[in-house]
């Protein structure tokens, strides 16, 4: 072995001193005729282009000589790991920005990245929390941030210029299986410069019963159908007078790029009337929350294929669901929701509404309750088993 280039004191490349191939030629070749022969001197982008061409460069052998460094490589390592794991977390943020002053710093002190300790088979990425990649995306939207992620640890959401990065759980159906570590972007802004990192209050507020108000409740035994009762919810962000300023370790205290967490209201209303305040990522990943999922028709069970073909028509439903013990009751709108029923499941009546259902699925957690939440296409079958499983006490359709 003989050094090819670099510095025999820090890093350089070797390479075998017999050479056979066309492809070693070219490479020397293309070496010899380089200003950048000198050692210690860069190599040039020709030769580098020609070098790390797939046809030529045995990527595989590359990523298990990384990932069976141990000892001495460390600090270097972990930059190129937190360069690999940004590289990722922004293949899903269309159209996100960079702050160029995020090449004055080094990737490896960034605090965003998990102290956790070398194995021989380690990946060449980290797995991010959703309080690292937050932070991860403040230090490349402010170019100078390096924010503790433990003070993110309720954040939802952050305000940039003109985006806004969103827990994924906020924006989709809570039905779909969405990583607690997702970040979605979205344009807009809340109208504050800098940062603003978006929490919920501690105590999200419900709506009181109003005894001036008349509202008829009914009791109807559900039937089966499928069908949407809420039309007219809506969310709606606002914000408290609660902020608080967040010290970033390199920030060099801008005042023209502030930090800060604002506590933020996610809003439920219902023909312009507020029902609740919510706090969607606690309600989500609790263990009151559960999700339909038809194991059945994936293993070729044909009697619950068809039952879940045929969900729409009541007769299926009122076939499987005769001997159930505890009674079925449609609820089609907040009020009764709200209601108190004791020894019923309450069906709520929101289908294919996923803002509904979000709001719905939240405040059954809130009000200690425990839901169970159907896909668009329901296996009545597999729906009676769950909800003996689950002790689900709300159906939301």
């Amino acid at each position: 072995m003989k050094m090819f280039a670099g510095d025999e004191n820090s890093a350089a490349i070797m390479c075998v001193e017999t050479v056979d191939t066309s492809t070693d030629a070219r490479l020397v070749k293309l070496h010899a005729d380089s200003a950048s022969s000198q050692i210690g001197a860069f190599l040039n982008a020709e030769f580098l282009e020609t070098a790390l061409r797939s046809q030529d460069f045995n990527y595989d052998n590359l990523t298990r000589w990384f990932t069976s460094l141990s000892g001495g490589f460390e600090d270097w390592l972990s930059g190129l790991k937190a360069a690999a794991s940004a590289a990722e977390l922004y293949k899903l943020l269309p159209e996100a920005t960079v702050d160029t002053m995020v090449l004055q710093q080094s990737l490896k002190s960034a605090r965003w990245i998990p102290r956790v300790k070398w194995s021989q088979y380690s990946s060449l990425n980290y797995k991010l929390t959703k309080e690292e990649t937050l932070a991860c995306i403040a230090m490349f939207e402010n170019g100078n941030t390096n924010l503790d992620p433990s003070v993110l640890a309720d954040v939802f959401g952050l305000s940039s210029g003109n985006s806004l990065f969103i827990a994924s759980q906020l924006l989709c159906d809570p039905h779909e299986a969405v990583g607690n570590t997702e970040i979605r972007r979205v344009t807009g802004n809340i109208g504050k410069a800098g940062l603003s990192f978006l929490l919920p209050p501690p105590n999200p507020a419900i709506t009181e019963p109003d005894m001036e108000s008349w509202a008829h409740i009914d009791r109807l035994p559900y039937t089966g159908t499928l069908d949407d009762s809420f039309q007219n919810t809506s969310l709606h962000l606002s914000f408290t007078a609660y902020e608080m300023p967040l010290a970033s370790e390199t920030d060099g205290h801008l005042i023209d790029r502030p930090i800060r967490l604002v506590e933020t209201l996610i809003q439920v209303y219902d023909k312009g009337r507020w029902i609740a305040d919510l706090d969607v990522l606690s309600a989500l990943t609790s263990n009151s929350i559960s999700r339909l999922l038809c194991k059945n028709v994936s293993s070729g069970d044909q009697a619950c294929k068809r039952v879940k073909e045929l969900a729409a028509s009541p007769d299926v439903f009122a076939e499987v669901f005769w001997d159930v013990i505890h009674p079925l009751i449609s609820r089609r709108n907040w009020p009764e929701f709200l209601d108190s029923d004791q020894g019923c499941v309450r069906v709520m009546h929101a289908h294919d509404n996923w803002l509904a259902r979000l709001a719905l699925a939240t405040l059954s957690v809130a009000q200690g309750h425990r839901a169970l939440i159907l896909p668009s296409q329901v296996c009545w079958s597999c729906c009676k088993a769950a909800l003996a499983e689950s002790q689900s006490n709300i159906l939301i359709l």
